[in-house]
């Protein structure tokens, strides 16, 4: 086997980096170590089996230095289910195999097992990210916020403190449970969230006072007269969630999804999942505290676009209130689980600012606003070279079954959906690749017959999709002009959908109702720029909303209601996933993966020893043999180990993982 895979890819990897395996054994240690396992937590006074990381929902903070290479070691703890990290907006531009997408960069990691991701930000990358699971239903829970640390003295703004705000839903049924539902025939809803939760903390929307401890809300501690960096990240499953801070209605937004923007000014925020914003708050001064009467101040949080409304709290106390004395965090630096609220609000503090479900003012928040803090790069009309509309409707098929559909296709990773097309050869993508090298890849030509799909609809340039592959092909150097289409579907109505991409971030160009016109978006475009200086910032997850936003009507199946547009310099080689990160809508197969580059740009990223991450389970003979690694060192090509479900790439407790380097022989 072995030796005809080398013969194969001989020429293939002539002009690949060379970088040398290694053997993590007990002489290596990791920056970071994560243990994702399956128990029974208890989370706003309500016990149920969950996935979890380090024994905790949010798992523990991880920081990462930009230009520094970070190994994160994750175990797989749990006996039967397999699992993943990824690493929510970092670029991964050159180690493939840790985008942690099972059947799109990797094989999962095998209950037993591990796997050392390799991370390397870039130095335009310090902001804050999230790792979750990318295997069924875990990301719930199994998820924790991830920072890549701004460089000493160099953060694009000046703050004091800095707190973290995690956003998390509670759902009581299992992740089985909700995924079998999700493919059932007839469909099960998962139903919606019981609690929305910050930092792991909070009580069931129809919880009443007194409060217990185990399901108080958390609890922020802060100073008078400081500037505090929020870092608001949207762990969530499925909402869109507004969040206002009590008499502090002046935030200021600095950042999002791992790009500084130039400061915007707001009176709350709207976080949907897989968004992530820098926020600044200023506090009160100990004049306006006194003034004010009080030193606790609510921050309340309500859901939209729901068939109704969740809502939850946390607390923003000031230290030196009277009662309570200052104690060390419990969970995350800068909260308090000591001198806990006993209660909730009777009446919600920040109406005023919690706009109203129905409002499409919603729909406009941020929207034309974020322009970088320094020069982007971002390309004009006149540089795109192909423009692919994806359109998105939700169908029930004669069985019962209800599914979401991509331009007529759906995908998910999930084996026992079989109702979706998947990897080719069952195996992921990029392995394929490696084993069977420039014949994997789809090309612009072989998409061209399904073009004539949606030509009548959208016109010349407005499919990309190969059905032999399941994917969408793109070739470096293009700038693609992507479309996200809303449709009515079966039943007549919309969804909103927070879409994001992997690799590299796109350039997001705006929304709006109806269907998408390039000349006039082009022209407002233009009009922002000359009137505000406005440029698109870099995001990797927006909102493709509905209008109305209330979704009171009843349209005939298909009808054109919205759209969202980005424009994306295709730089960065690999098996790229784009999708709605509304976790039930991915399980329903609202998924796509993106072949970016051609085998050689894809693969020489690698070294030649990458096949130990191609395998799942095995060495390269096939067999469980722990006592061969003096061998596995004397290769000179060797990729089993990657490419096979449980290669060596994949450590346990009876063999020491081998794998690349891919940044060189340092950390």
């Amino acid at each position: 086997m072995f030796t005809s895979i080398a013969a194969a890819l001989a020429g293939l990897f002539a002009n690949a980096v060379l970088a040398k395996y290694h053997v993590h054994d007990n002489t290596f240690t990791p920056d970071e170590v994560l243990r994702v396992s399956k128990t029974k937590i208890s989370v706003a006074c309500t016990e149920h089996e969950t996935v979890v990381v380090n024994g905790t929902s949010p798992g523990p903070i991880v920081r990462l230095a930009a230009e520094k290479t970070n190994w994160v070691r994750v175990y797989n703890d749990m006996k039967e289910d397999n699992t993943t990290v990824h690493w929510h907006g970092l670029s991964q531009r050159v180690a493939p195999f840790s985008d942690g997408t099972p059947l799109a960069s990797q094989w999962p990691i095998p209950p037993g097992h591990y796997f050392d991701y390799e991370l390397h930000p870039t130095e335009k990358e310090p902001g804050s990210y999230f790792y979750h699971s990318h295997v069924g239903f875990q990301t719930v829970s199994a998820t924790g916020p991830l920072i890549v640390e701004d460089p000493v003295g160099k953060a694009p703004c000046d703050y004091d403190e800095e707190r973290i705000l995690f956003l998390t839903e509670l759902y009581p049924r299992t992740d089985e449970d909700i995924v079998d539902g999700l493919i059932a025939a007839p469909f099960v809803w998962s139903g919606e969230p019981q609690a929305i939760l910050v930092n792991g903390h909070g009580a069931l929307s129809t919880s009443s006072n007194p409060l217990p401890k185990e399901c108080a809300p958390e609890v922020f501690e802060v100073e008078p007269s400081k500037t505090y960096r929020f870092r608001s990240i949207g762990g969530l499953a499925l909402t869109d969630v507004i969040i206002a801070f009590e008499d502090h209605a002046d935030l200021t937004i600095v950042g999002a999804d791992g790009s500084y923007t130039k400061p915007a000014s707001v009176d709350r925020l709207q976080i949907a999942s897989g968004q992530r914003f820098e926020v600044l708050l200023k506090t009160k001064s100990k004049e306006q505290l006194k003034a004010a009467g009080k030193k606790d101040f609510w921050i309340q949080l309500e859901t939209r676009y729901r068939p109704y409304i969740v809502g939850g709290y946390a607390l923003l106390r000031y230290k030196d209130a009277p009662g309570y004395a200052q104690k060390n965090a419990e969970y995350y630096p800068g909260t308090d689980r000591q001198a806990l609220p006993e209660g909730i609000p009777s009446n919600p503090p920040n109406m005023t600012q919690l706009l109203p479900r129905d409002s499409n003012d919603t729909n406009n928040w941020l929207e034309d606003t974020l322009t970088p803090a320094s020069d982007n790069g971002f390309p004009s009309s006149d540089e795109v070279t192909r423009r692919v509309y994806l359109t998105n409707v939700q169908l029930q098929y004669d069985n019962g079954q209800i599914v979401w559909v991509i331009s007529n296709y759906s995908w998910a990773e999930a084996p026992k959906n079989t109702s979706f097309p998947t990897a080719p050869n069952d195996k992921p993508y990029l392995v394929d690749i490696f084993e069977r090298g420039q014949k994997v890849i789809p090309s612009l030509k072989s998409v061209g017959d399904n073009f004539e799909a949606t030509k009548e609809k959208y016109g010349n340039l407005s499919s990309g999709y190969d059905p032999e592959t399941n994917a969408y092909p793109a070739e470096i150097g293009e700038v693609l002009e992507i479309i996200l289409v809303q449709e009515a579907g079966y039943q007549g109505t919309y969804d909103v959908h927070p879409w994001h991409a992997h690799g590299g971030h796109y350039y997001d160009i705006g929304s709006g109702p109806g269907m998408y016109d390039p000349e006039e978006n082009d022209k407002k475009l233009e009009r922002l720029k000359q009137e505000k200086g406005y440029v698109p910032a870099l995001r990797d997850s927006t909102m493709l909303y509905r209008w109305p936003a209330n979704n009171k009507v009843n349209d005939t199946l298909y009808h054109v209601d919205a759209w969202r547009g980005w424009r994306i310099r295709v730089t960065d080689p690999g098996v790229w996933m784009i999708h709605c990160h509304a976790l039930q809508h991915m399980v329903m197969g609202m998924q796509t993966v993106w072949i970016m580059g051609n085998a050689q740009q894809i693969t020489r990223s690698a070294s030649s020893d990458a096949q130990d991450f191609l395998s799942f389970g095995k060495d390269v003979d096939g067999e469980e043999k722990a006592d061969d690694l003096t061998r596995l060192r004397r290769r000179e090509v060797d990729l089993d180990g990657y490419l096979q479900y449980g290669g060596v790439a994949y450590g346990n407790d009876g063999r020491p993982a081998v794998v690349n380097h891919y940044f060189g022989e340092g950390r």
